[in-house]
């Protein structure tokens, strides 16, 4: 069960402490053996969030899947980025939603019948070439909303959008007459664009090691949050290690955050670009917190053709367990947990390491701030939005996530720090047959934190 942090943190380490040199034995590798590693973890994964799915579904499923374009670094590409897309039902306040229904209605369901030939594929259709491995099974979780007791029904198959490429301009003109009389017009559900307040926005990065996993991981946490908190979720599936080393998750994960926010998407899906929250498990705990140190400083990384200036304003960010500082070797890390033999595998994290930090560096070069957020200075300390933390009594990125928590409120920043006793990294993710319970008071007291930064308190 989550308490607050202890009131002292894990000192940062002293000189020689780094295990600088530890040297990786993967590092020497062929990327296409350490990329057959990792496909065979990803098919495992994949079967195990399967497996959960079928066992305990969230709530809500995601409604779409939309493929943004990635626009930083040297590895831009067109709908290279896949989202998956959450939505709150049609009336959030409900106790017992009616999930044999299939009336519901959403502001990107209205949009889809401004322009009926848009829907060009459907779930059970090939995706992408660029996709990510999937399984035949989907990803998701229970919701967090609920006892693991709770019978729900199946959710409704997400719909798949894309937008055909070929329409003329007379087409686009066409389509956006039909969608203008639409905003000024009820549907048959008794709803119009122009009818749906604004929402809350939360854009979510699984986690993985950067090397596998992707968005639909976190579909417990992403069902809980939209009905909770009446928000649009948007959980990136970025582009994975060992293909796409550093720097390009974090450049995949802001190219999404902009995009997101773009008026254009405000407009489609009736969402509120001064209330959007960042989450993360993990890796993408990581990326969470990176992302937005790549939006405030794009110049120094030559971003700044692309990214926004002034940057965007974020509501604040939940941090799942994150990973904030590689200047600490994992041995190093392993002997100052509690347990070291329940963290996470020593083969496991090598292929991790090696695959996405690539040319190798050595601990003590690993302070890039989107490397290790963890280590930002205190100029943009200074800037950063509330916080949520929930870390793990026996994981081996407890230290630094409390050293972390520590220099946040010596700076006078808003900081909740939960700490989960007796459990591992990622505890909350499958295999489970059962969703743990510890896991769901974990997420509600993240989406109460949630709730005060968009005003919903």
């Amino acid at each position: 069960m989550g308490s607050p942090s202890p009131g002292t943190a894990t000192s940062p380490p002293e000189d020689g402490d780094t295990a600088d040199d530890y040297v990786n034995p993967l590092d020497q590798s062929p990327r296409w053996a350490l990329a057959t590693r990792a496909y065979a973890i990803r098919s495992g994964a994949s079967l195990g969030f399967g497996i959960s799915n079928a066992w305990a579904p969230p709530e809500l499923a995601p409604v779409k899947v939309i493929w943004l374009d990635a626009l930083l670094g040297d590895w831009k590409a067109k709908r290279a980025i896949r989202v998956d897309v959450w939505e709150p039902p049609s009336q959030p306040n409900t106790d017992k939603p009616d999930f044999s229904s299939t009336s519901q209605s959403s502001a990107s369901d209205l949009l889809a019948l401004a322009a009926p030939n848009v829907i060009v594929k459907t779930p059970t259709d090939e995706i992408d070439d660029n996709a990510s491995i999937k399984s035949g099974c989907s990803s998701a979780l229970s919701s967090s909303g609920r006892s693991s007791s709770s019978k729900l029904g199946t959710p409704k198959r997400p719909r798949i959008y894309k937008v055909a490429s070929n329409l003329s301009s007379r087409s686009s003109r066409s389509i956006a007459s039909i969608r203008s009389r639409l905003s000024r017009s009820n549907t048959a559900s008794g709803l119009s664009l122009d009818s749906i307040p604004k929402r809350p926005v939360v854009i979510n990065f699984h986690g993985g090691g950067f090397v596998v996993g992707e968005g639909t991981d976190d579909s417990r946490w992403c069902s809980a949050v939209a009905k909770s908190l009446n928000a649009v979720v948007f959980s990136v599936s970025y582009r994975l290690a060992p293909g796409y080393p550093f720097p390009n998750a974090v450049e995949d994960c802001a190219s999404a955050i902009v995009q997101i926010c773009s008026q254009d998407m405000a407009s489609q899906y009736a969402i509120d670009t001064s209330r959007v929250i960042l989450s993360g498990f993990s890796a993408g705990g990581n990326l969470a917190l990176a992302s937005w140190v790549a939006l405030q400083d794009p110049a120094r990384w030559g971003y700044e053709s692309v990214l926004p200036s002034p940057p965007l304003e974020m509501a604040g960010l939940a941090l799942f367990y994150p990973l904030l500082d590689w200047t600490i070797a994992r041995d190093t890390k392993r002997q100052r947990c509690e347990r070291p033999d329940l963290t996470l595998p020593k083969g496991l994290t090598d292929l991790f390491d090696a695959s996405y930090i690539y040319p190798p560096l050595q601990s003590s070069k690993r302070d890039d701030p989107r490397l290790s957020p963890g280590l930002m200075s205190d100029r943009m300390l200074q800037q950063l939005p509330p916080v949520h933390f929930c870390l793990c009594e026996y994981d081996m990125l407890l230290a630094e996530g409390l050293t972390f928590t520590e220099r946040l409120k010596s700076h006078g920043r808003i900081v909740e720090t939960r700490v989960v006793k007796g459990e591992k990294h990622a505890w909350d993710k499958p295999p489970l047959w059962a969703p743990k319970e510890n896991a769901a008071v974990e997420y509600e007291a993240a989406i109460e934190s949630l709730k005060t930064w968009v005003g919903l308190d």
